[in-house]
């Protein structure tokens, strides 16, 4: 049944305008002459340089925005259709866990699409005309750690967009949906700007704790995440519980 929900998910057309974003990295072959740079610790190795990559997708939230959308449909657009009516002898927390893995699964598909893209950019465009690092992770392990890190916390906050927007799709109309995962990304982006506020975004600890290892910060951003995502995925599975098909 995976398999059947999945497919159903790829082939929607905002899933396509989603993946195209994918491809954001090779974009840089076209703007670098321009780029006045004010750091270069980024263009030192090949992870440094895809932490920044998908760090800049992720803060000009149109990628964000065009994800939120293909989430709130996956579900909206089925409650309003009256599809999920062909569901009603199947559990509905099992229809609810598998789009979620759908969901989940493109995402993993539109990192994969983006590291090679990254790749693709690095080696063949940024190493041998702006001789960049040809290392592909760093030498240092500090900055290894930090990458590293930075990478998996992106790729948690975006897990828990998922269940965000999933919740509220369920009982919102797209817009109202797709906003709340907006704010919610703010939210984690301006947080650790704020000293009362810092230790609620999982990025956060990537200074926070700061210094003090790997496992300290990979904790403290993988527990708050999980305790995030179970918040939102049990609210968002009651709601979907409650809907008539």
């Amino acid at each position: 049944m995976f398999q059947s929900i999945f497919n159903s998910i790829i082939n929607r057309r905002d899933v396509k305008l989603f993946l195209s974003f994918s491809l954001l990295p090779l974009v840089i072959v076209f703007i670098m002459p321009y780029i006045t740079l004010q750091s270069t610790e980024f263009t030192k190795s090949f992870l440094a340089f895809l932490h920044a990559t998908l760090e800049a997708q992720y803060t000009i939230l149109l990628p964000v925005l065009v994800f939120a959308l293909v989430i709130s449909s996956v579900f909206r657009d089925e409650i309003d259709s009256g599809i999920l009516f062909l569901y009603k002898d199947i559990s509905r927390s099992k229809i609810f866990h598998l789009k979620i893995l759908g969901i989940m699964g493109i995402y993993g598909l539109y990192t994969l699409l983006s590291s090679g893209a990254t790749l693709i950019a690095y080696y063949g465009f940024l190493v041998p005309k702006y001789d960049y690092g040809v290392a592909l992770i760093p030498s240092n392990s500090a900055s290894l750690q930090f990458n590293i890190l930075g990478i998996l916390g992106i790729i948690l906050v975006n897990l828990i967009t998922i269940a965000v927007v999933a919740m509220v799709s369920i009982s919102s109309k797209a817009i109202t949906a797709v906003l709340a995962g907006i704010f919610f990304n703010l939210f984690i982006m301006t947080a650790p700007l704020w000293i009362g506020l810092k230790y609620l975004a999982p990025i956060a600890y990537l200074t926070i704790l700061a210094g003090k290892g790997f496992f300290p910060p990979f904790l403290a951003m993988t527990s708050l995440s999980l305790v995030y995502f179970a918040y939102f995925y049990s609210k968002g599975i009651k709601k979907f519980q409650k809907i008539e098909f």
